[in-house]
Protein backbone atom coordinates (compact mmCIF):
# COMPACT_ATOMS: atom_id res chain seq x y z
CA UNK A 1 0.00 0.00 0.00
CA UNK A 2 1.28 3.58 -1.40
CA UNK A 3 -0.13 6.91 0.55
CA UNK A 4 0.44 10.19 -0.53
CA UNK A 5 1.55 13.21 1.88
CA UNK A 6 -0.97 16.16 0.51
CA UNK A 7 -0.27 19.71 1.19
CA UNK A 8 2.31 21.90 2.43
CA UNK A 9 1.53 24.72 5.60
CA UNK A 10 3.92 27.39 4.74
CA UNK A 11 4.86 29.86 7.49
CA UNK A 12 7.35 32.60 6.27
CA UNK A 13 9.89 32.79 8.94
CA UNK A 14 12.53 36.30 9.54
CA UNK A 15 13.44 38.01 6.26
CA UNK A 16 11.73 35.74 4.20
CA UNK A 17 14.75 33.02 4.01
CA UNK A 18 13.04 30.14 4.66
CA UNK A 19 10.02 28.69 5.39
CA UNK A 20 8.58 26.23 8.12
CA UNK A 21 6.41 23.51 6.71
CA UNK A 22 3.44 21.13 8.23
CA UNK A 23 1.60 17.83 6.86
CA UNK A 24 -1.77 19.30 6.13
CA UNK A 25 -3.20 15.33 5.60
CA UNK A 26 -2.09 11.78 3.83
CA UNK A 27 -3.86 10.67 0.80
CA UNK A 28 -4.31 6.87 1.48
CA UNK A 29 -5.40 3.95 -0.83
CA UNK A 30 -4.12 0.99 -2.52
CA UNK A 31 -1.96 3.03 -4.89
CA UNK A 32 0.58 1.91 -6.99
CA UNK A 33 3.41 4.70 -7.74
CA UNK A 34 0.93 7.99 -7.83
CA UNK A 35 2.53 9.93 -10.20
CA UNK A 36 0.25 13.55 -9.92
CA UNK A 37 -2.09 15.31 -8.08
CA UNK A 38 -4.57 18.05 -9.38
CA UNK A 39 -7.22 19.81 -7.27
CA UNK A 40 -10.52 20.78 -8.34
CA UNK A 41 -12.16 24.09 -7.41
CA UNK A 42 -14.56 22.32 -5.02
CA UNK A 43 -11.48 21.04 -3.12
CA UNK A 44 -11.48 17.66 -4.47
CA UNK A 45 -8.32 15.72 -4.92
CA UNK A 46 -7.25 14.25 -8.15
CA UNK A 47 -4.45 11.36 -7.74
CA UNK A 48 -2.79 9.63 -11.04
CA UNK A 49 -2.48 6.28 -9.95
CA UNK A 50 -0.01 5.28 -12.24
CA UNK A 51 0.86 2.08 -11.75
CA UNK A 52 -2.84 0.64 -11.69
CA UNK A 53 -3.98 2.97 -15.16
CA UNK A 54 -6.68 4.75 -13.11
CA UNK A 55 -7.45 7.90 -11.16
CA UNK A 56 -8.62 8.31 -7.38
CA UNK A 57 -10.46 11.03 -6.33
CA UNK A 58 -10.24 12.51 -2.49
CA UNK A 59 -12.55 14.49 -1.04
CA UNK A 60 -10.93 18.09 0.32
CA UNK A 61 -10.75 16.59 3.88
CA UNK A 62 -8.98 13.45 2.60
CA UNK A 63 -11.39 10.89 2.39
CA UNK A 64 -11.37 8.01 -0.91
CA UNK A 65 -14.37 9.47 -2.80
CA UNK A 66 -14.56 7.42 -6.17
CA UNK A 67 -11.96 6.36 -8.94
CA UNK A 68 -12.39 6.32 -12.56
CA UNK A 69 -10.42 4.25 -15.92
CA UNK A 70 -8.70 1.37 -16.12
CA UNK A 71 -5.09 -0.22 -17.83
CA UNK A 72 -5.38 -0.85 -21.41
CA UNK A 73 -5.60 0.39 -25.16
CA UNK A 74 -9.21 1.43 -25.82
CA UNK A 75 -10.76 4.16 -25.48
CA UNK A 76 -11.36 5.45 -21.33
CA UNK A 77 -8.37 3.44 -20.52
CA UNK A 78 -5.18 4.80 -19.50
CA UNK A 79 -1.62 2.61 -19.95
CA UNK A 80 1.39 4.72 -17.08
CA UNK A 81 -0.13 7.57 -17.07
CA UNK A 82 2.15 10.33 -16.16
CA UNK A 83 0.19 13.85 -16.11
CA UNK A 84 -3.20 14.97 -15.13
CA UNK A 85 -4.93 18.66 -15.04
CA UNK A 86 -7.91 19.95 -14.56
CA UNK A 87 -9.24 22.92 -16.66
CA UNK A 88 -12.43 24.05 -18.45
CA UNK A 89 -14.74 21.82 -16.30
CA UNK A 90 -12.70 18.86 -17.97
CA UNK A 91 -9.76 16.33 -16.74
CA UNK A 92 -6.75 15.88 -19.13
CA UNK A 93 -4.58 13.32 -18.56
CA UNK A 94 -1.30 12.81 -20.04
CA UNK A 95 -1.85 8.75 -21.15
CA UNK A 96 2.33 8.17 -21.64
CA UNK A 97 2.02 4.45 -22.34
CA UNK A 98 -0.86 4.75 -24.95
CA UNK A 99 0.54 7.52 -26.28
CA UNK A 100 -2.24 9.96 -26.10
CA UNK A 101 -4.23 12.86 -24.33
CA UNK A 102 -6.97 11.16 -22.30
CA UNK A 103 -10.33 13.68 -21.48
CA UNK A 104 -12.69 13.05 -19.13
CA UNK A 105 -15.47 15.29 -17.13
CA UNK A 106 -14.76 15.76 -13.76
CA UNK A 107 -17.73 13.02 -13.28
CA UNK A 108 -14.79 10.71 -14.57
CA UNK A 109 -16.74 9.83 -17.66
CA UNK A 110 -14.83 9.78 -20.61
CA UNK A 111 -15.11 12.36 -22.68
CA UNK A 112 -12.61 11.28 -26.16
CA UNK A 113 -8.95 10.98 -26.78
CA UNK A 114 -6.78 13.29 -28.62
CA UNK A 115 -4.44 11.60 -30.54
CA UNK A 116 -0.54 12.51 -30.90
CA UNK A 117 -0.29 10.47 -34.45
CA UNK A 118 1.86 12.16 -36.40
CA UNK A 119 4.06 13.51 -34.12
CA UNK A 120 7.90 11.78 -33.70
CA UNK A 121 6.70 8.74 -32.04
CA UNK A 122 5.67 11.28 -29.02
CA UNK A 123 5.89 10.08 -25.02
CA UNK A 124 3.51 12.80 -23.39
CA UNK A 125 4.51 12.95 -19.41
CA UNK A 126 2.71 15.92 -18.29
CA UNK A 127 -0.19 18.70 -18.87
CA UNK A 128 -1.73 21.74 -18.37
CA UNK A 129 -4.04 23.93 -19.90
CA UNK A 130 -4.09 28.17 -20.08
CA UNK A 131 -6.01 30.61 -22.46
CA UNK A 132 -7.47 27.71 -24.53
CA UNK A 133 -4.61 25.80 -25.07
CA UNK A 134 -3.40 22.19 -23.81
CA UNK A 135 0.00 22.32 -23.05
CA UNK A 136 1.84 18.95 -22.87
CA UNK A 137 5.81 18.13 -22.80
CA UNK A 138 7.05 15.41 -24.87
CA UNK A 139 10.00 13.59 -22.61
CA UNK A 140 11.06 11.32 -25.87
CA UNK A 141 11.89 13.95 -27.93
CA UNK A 142 12.97 17.09 -25.44
CA UNK A 143 10.47 19.76 -26.80
CA UNK A 144 6.81 21.15 -25.35
CA UNK A 145 4.18 21.40 -27.38
CA UNK A 146 0.64 22.72 -27.88
CA UNK A 147 -3.08 21.75 -28.93
CA UNK A 148 -5.57 24.28 -29.29
CA UNK A 149 -8.16 23.68 -27.74
CA UNK A 150 -11.01 25.93 -29.70
CA UNK A 151 -10.09 24.90 -32.92
CA UNK A 152 -9.27 21.21 -31.96
CA UNK A 153 -6.36 20.96 -33.93
CA UNK A 154 -2.55 20.63 -33.00
CA UNK A 155 -0.88 24.35 -32.58
CA UNK A 156 2.91 24.03 -31.86
CA UNK A 157 5.99 22.19 -30.69
CA UNK A 158 9.06 24.06 -29.38
CA UNK A 159 12.67 22.20 -28.61
CA UNK A 160 15.24 19.99 -29.02
CA UNK A 161 17.74 18.39 -26.98
CA UNK A 162 20.17 20.51 -25.47
CA UNK A 163 21.19 22.67 -23.12
CA UNK A 164 20.76 26.20 -24.70
CA UNK A 165 17.42 28.35 -24.30
CA UNK A 166 14.53 26.49 -25.54
CA UNK A 167 16.18 23.35 -25.45
CA UNK A 168 15.32 20.47 -23.30
CA UNK A 169 17.29 17.80 -21.82
CA UNK A 170 14.15 15.95 -20.44
CA UNK A 171 11.35 17.99 -20.11
CA UNK A 172 8.55 16.66 -17.48
CA UNK A 173 6.21 18.56 -15.17
CA UNK A 174 4.76 21.79 -16.61
CA UNK A 175 2.84 24.49 -14.05
CA UNK A 176 1.21 28.45 -15.53
CA UNK A 177 1.11 31.60 -12.88
CA UNK A 178 -1.48 34.22 -12.98
CA UNK A 179 -0.06 35.54 -16.24
CA UNK A 180 -0.19 32.34 -18.26
CA UNK A 181 3.42 32.21 -18.39
CA UNK A 182 4.91 28.33 -18.59
CA UNK A 183 7.55 26.74 -16.25
CA UNK A 184 9.00 23.56 -17.18
CA UNK A 185 10.93 21.38 -15.48
CA UNK A 186 14.50 20.58 -17.45
CA UNK A 187 15.34 17.45 -15.59
CA UNK A 188 19.02 17.29 -16.37
CA UNK A 189 19.72 20.21 -17.30
CA UNK A 190 18.64 21.11 -13.22
CA UNK A 191 17.03 24.04 -14.25
CA UNK A 192 12.87 25.48 -14.87
CA UNK A 193 12.75 27.18 -17.84
CA UNK A 194 10.10 30.01 -18.21
CA UNK A 195 8.43 30.34 -21.02
CA UNK A 196 5.65 33.03 -22.79
CA UNK A 197 2.32 32.10 -23.08
CA UNK A 198 2.70 31.43 -26.56
CA UNK A 199 6.34 29.21 -25.75
CA UNK A 200 9.05 31.53 -26.13
CA UNK A 201 11.79 31.33 -23.91
CA UNK A 202 12.03 34.30 -21.41
CA UNK A 203 14.56 33.13 -18.46
CA UNK A 204 16.09 30.09 -17.06
CA UNK A 205 15.92 29.81 -13.31
CA UNK A 206 18.12 27.75 -11.23
CA UNK A 207 21.06 25.30 -12.80
CA UNK A 208 22.45 22.14 -12.00
CA UNK A 209 24.46 21.48 -8.51
CA UNK A 210 23.91 20.85 -5.13
CA UNK A 211 24.34 23.63 -3.32
CA UNK A 212 21.63 26.12 -1.98
CA UNK A 213 19.21 27.60 -4.87
CA UNK A 214 20.35 24.90 -7.01
CA UNK A 215 18.04 21.77 -8.65
CA UNK A 216 19.79 18.63 -9.10
CA UNK A 217 16.89 16.47 -10.64
CA UNK A 218 13.91 18.95 -10.43
CA UNK A 219 10.46 17.00 -11.47
CA UNK A 220 6.93 18.35 -9.57
CA UNK A 221 6.06 22.15 -9.65
CA UNK A 222 3.53 24.40 -7.86
CA UNK A 223 2.76 27.54 -6.89
CA UNK A 224 1.61 28.68 -3.66
CA UNK A 225 -1.73 31.43 -2.91
CA UNK A 226 1.69 33.98 -2.40
CA UNK A 227 3.03 33.63 -5.28
CA UNK A 228 6.20 31.13 -4.42
CA UNK A 229 7.44 28.52 -7.16
CA UNK A 230 7.44 25.14 -5.31
CA UNK A 231 10.27 22.78 -7.37
CA UNK A 232 10.84 19.29 -5.86
CA UNK A 233 13.97 18.00 -6.32
CA UNK A 234 13.85 14.19 -6.41
CA UNK A 235 17.63 13.40 -6.01
CA UNK A 236 17.82 15.64 -2.83
CA UNK A 237 14.31 14.73 -1.39
CA UNK A 238 13.94 18.43 -0.89
CA UNK A 239 11.79 21.07 -2.07
CA UNK A 240 12.99 24.51 -3.11
CA UNK A 241 11.33 28.13 -3.12
CA UNK A 242 11.86 30.77 -5.58
CA UNK A 243 10.34 34.13 -5.93
CA UNK A 244 10.28 36.36 -9.05
CA UNK A 245 12.71 34.18 -10.63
Amino acid sequence: MMRLVAGLLLWPCLAQAAVVAEPLMTLQSDLDQPTDVAVRDDGRIYVLDGVNGRVVVFTRDGERDFSFSRPGTEPGELSLPMGITIGAGQVFVADTGNPRIAVFDVRGDFVRNISLAGEASPEPVAVAVSDGLLWWTDRRNHRLCAYDLRRDAPLLCRGERGESPEEFHFPFQIATDDSGYLYVTDVLNGRVQVLHPRGHFVYDIARFGLRSGELFRPNGLAFSSGGLLLVGDSYMGSITLFRDG
